[in-house]
């Protein structure tokens, strides 16, 4: 299938930490809208992050997060929830641009069976409140999709 997919809309709160400390911690809702039509997943799909971040230096920190997902399977017409542990890096080059690396596994209640990926791509720093990150997903195991994406996002 080629085409643009469906929206995701988030909103994150940070628990612990800002900007000046070396570590955060946060929770981070959405829901994904079925707006891909014939490429998309044809419901709509709430989920709920708890996310963590430590700055190990000035320009490489690590981070994880575990998300918990209510998936939309248009083939038996029902959601099922799927488990999503991150374990991430990321290093900035410049005040622009940064590059992550991220190993994720998957797990749901269909399949019952672990999954996994790297994913890995830049992201730009257009100012202190927008970011522009694209990237890919690439298979560690066969049942997971090569991807493409595209994100912006916006704080206040």
């Amino acid at each position: 299938h080629q085409g643009v997919g469906d929206v995701t809309l988030r909103l994150k709160h940070t628990l612990v930490g800002d900007d000046d400390s070396r570590g955060a911690l946060g929770l981070v809702g959405y829901v994904q809208l079925p707006t891909g039509g014939a490429v998309g997943d044809g419901g709509y799909e709430p989920g709920l992050t708890l996310t963590g971040v430590f700055q190990c230096t000035k320009t490489w920190s690590v981070g994880g997060q575990v998300a918990n997902n209510f998936f939309f399977d248009p083939e038996a017409g029902q959601h099922f929830y799927q488990l999503t542990p991150t374990l991430t890096t990321d290093y900035q080059f410049s005040d622009l641009v940064q590059a992550f690396v991220e190993v994720v596994g998957y797990w749901d209640t269909r399949q019952g069976a672990w999954r996994s990926s790297v994913n890995l791509g830049p992201q730009l720093d257009i100012s202190d409140n927008v970011q522009l990150d694209f990237g890919t997903h690439l298979p560690l195991t066969h049942s997971v999709d090569r991807e493409y994406f595209l994100g912006l996002s916006f704080r206040h």
